[in-house]
């Protein structure tokens, strides 16, 4: 086959991009053939977006992909694509401008988004995951596609389990495309990465599961980064309406103090306009919570057991009928 592979995690980096090669590498020795387009930077969490109204900049860089050779002269670059944007801008550009044949996505068998750093599994992963928005854009495209991701309970990585998950992953897309069932358009496939059914001479496991609906319930994923405020210096129509206010405020506070009600306070002693900030800080015990209580037969549950899960997904919003009962009730006007 021929492949387009993108991420939302960049280029090969130990720090945020640690599964692109050996993957790649994985494919080549399967006998396929790659062109691999990715965000030039980290781009997770940033689901199927597009920056609009920007100009995407591409540039060509070549990386070492025989990673599997013994010996490093064997080793050849090969060049990969760059992208300053989203994973779905290089799913779009890799397939309307590094296509292999003359038209619009001709000469892709498939597009593979991943291997993630990190689990997909949940909807709340699945809803913001730039992988699973690299996938979704090629259906949009016309294409069949996977999302793929390693989950891990330690950043400590021995390289023959990332080559054991490459591997098995190869072998699952290749049975996949196989037989692929005609109302999918997406697998999304996560793989404990060292789990013991991907050791040397283990059988790996393997389970199609049903994506778990959950939700964050312990608060909003961001924390507030206390005593981080600064002046904004500004002369607009808000900053009049926020003086008009204050002295409306401070006329009232001074009620009999032989001040009229319309004087303004110095400038100097105004509190200052606070901006406030915001860290990144899901609560991720929530999904831990949920994928114990939903038990067996999801994707999240798989994972905790130490077997890939895969599951078969549409790009598209799920459309819900009403009944006849409950439209009567929805009289607008």
């Amino acid at each position: 086959m021929h492949i387009l592979v993108t991420n939302d995690d960049g280029p090969p980096s130990p720090q945020s991009s640690p599964y692109i090669s050996t993957f790649v590498s994985a494919l080549h020795l399967a006998g396929h053939t790659t062109t691999v387009v990715v965000p030039s930077s980290q781009k997770s969490w940033i689901g199927k977006a597009h920056i609009a109204h920007t100009t995407a900049t591409t540039r060509s860089k070549p990386f070492k992909t025989d990673i599997f050779n013994a010996s490093s002269a064997d080793q050849h670059p090969e060049d990969w694509i760059l992208v300053d944007g989203t994973p779905a801008t290089c799913t779009q550009l890799g397939l309307g401008y590094y296509k292999p044949g003359e038209k619009w996505g001709e000469g892709f068998d498939l597009v593979v988004s991943g291997p993630n750093y990190g689990r997909n599994s949940t909807s709340v992963f699945a809803l913001s995951s730039g992988t699973l928005g690299g996938a979704m854009e090629a259906v949009t495209c016309k294409k069949k596609a996977i999302a793929l991701s390693f989950a891990f309970n330690s950043r400590e990585h021995n390289p023959a389990d990332i080559m054991a998950a490459s591997k098995a992953s190869v072998t699952i897309i290749e049975k996949l495309m196989a037989s692929w069932p005609k109302d999918v358009e997406i697998f999304s496939i996560n793989v404990p990465l060292g789990s013991e059914h991907l050791r040397e001479g283990a059988t790996p496991q393997v389970e199609f599961t049903k994506l778990l609906s959950n939700t964050w319930h312990s608060g909003p994923c961001f924390q507030e980064m206390k005593g981080e405020f600064f002046d904004e210096e500004s002369d607009g129509a808000d900053e009049r309406e926020h003086e008009i206010r204050e002295n409306e405020e401070n006329a009232q506070r001074r009620g009999g103090d032989g001040k009229e009600e319309g004087d303004k306070e110095p400038k100097q002693e105004r509190p200052n306009k606070r901006v406030r900030k915001f860290k990144w800080a899901p609560v991720f015990k929530d999904i831990a919570d949920s994928v114990e209580k939903a038990g067996p037969g999801y994707d999240g549950w798989a994972l905790t057991q130490g077997v890939i899960s895969i599951t078969p997904l549409r790009a598209a919003f799920e459309q819900v009928r009403l009944a006849d009962a409950e439209l009567e009730g929805l009289k607008f006007f």
